[in-house]
């Protein structure tokens, strides 16, 4: 997977993976000294792409890889929260 970071904001950051769009909610820092990430990233609540169409654990960490290669090329300091697997359907 390849993706590329489209939009910016205070508390998400918007992808473009494989030309399909999805949200990363997370809350952003100010940039520092104090050893806080740009971007601390919640994955629990990566649950679905825009569309609607759910995730499957194994397309979450596929699409949390390719977001945390995207945000290293554009000098992004990112940190994921713990999270859990996707409850089973």
């Amino acid at each position: 997977m390849k993706a590329s970071i489209t939009n910016r904001g205070r508390g998400s950051i918007q992808l473009d993976v494989d030309g399909r769009a999805i949200e990363i909610p997370g809350e952003a820092f100010f940039r520092g000294g104090h050893g806080s990430p740009d971007f601390l990233a919640y994955p629990s609540d990566v649950v679905q792409w825009d569309d609607g169409e759910k995730l499957t654990n194994e397309t979450r960490e596929q699409v949390l890889k390719a977001f945390l290669e995207a945000a290293k090329e554009q000098g992004i300091v990112v940190e994921l929260e713990p999270y859990l697997p996707l409850p089973a359907k």
